[in-house]
């Protein structure tokens, strides 16, 4: 059997190759449900992380609104963009928006304050962005 912690590439492979032969007894369970929960809490902090960042830009945006540079709009565009595609992969992730944009302002905020050299309670004390405001495409 090939092992999971020596060569995950070539272990992950042979799971693929049991289950589409049937072989269900040979599978490596144990780690496959490890690696399977691992997925999908990757999505959840991906999300989470770009969410921060958007937040971070649009905090920027509109407490200096006479300093927006192309970059910061750039980086909106992307995170954006990037939400969307893990929403059209996992749409019931789009659940978790409300939940995560709370869990996540409160570093958006310092990231800001940090960047703009002001102190965070200058800044909203709580998200000033309805979330379709925040995943607006326009």
């Amino acid at each position: 059997m090939v092992s999971y912690d020596r060569d995950f590439s070539l272990w992950l492979d042979l799971q693929v190759e049991l289950l589409h032969v049937g072989k269900y007894t040979q599978l490596d369970i144990k780690n496959l449900i490890d690696e399977l929960e691992s997925m999908g809490k990757r999505d959840k902090r991906e999300l989470a992380s770009r969410l921060e960042t958007l937040l971070m830009h649009m905090l920027k945006c509109i407490h200096c609104p006479n300093a927006i540079t192309p970059s910061w709009i750039a980086t909106i565009v992307e995170q954006r963009s990037r939400i969307k595609n893990l929403l059209d992969d996992s749409p019931s992730l789009s659940q978790l928006i409300p939940g995560r944009v709370a869990d996540v302002y409160g570093n958006a905020v310092k990231r800001a304050a940090i960047e703009m050299g002001i102190a965070e309670n200058e800044l909203p004390a709580s998200c000033p962005f309805p979330v379709t405001e925040i995943l607006s495409t326009k």
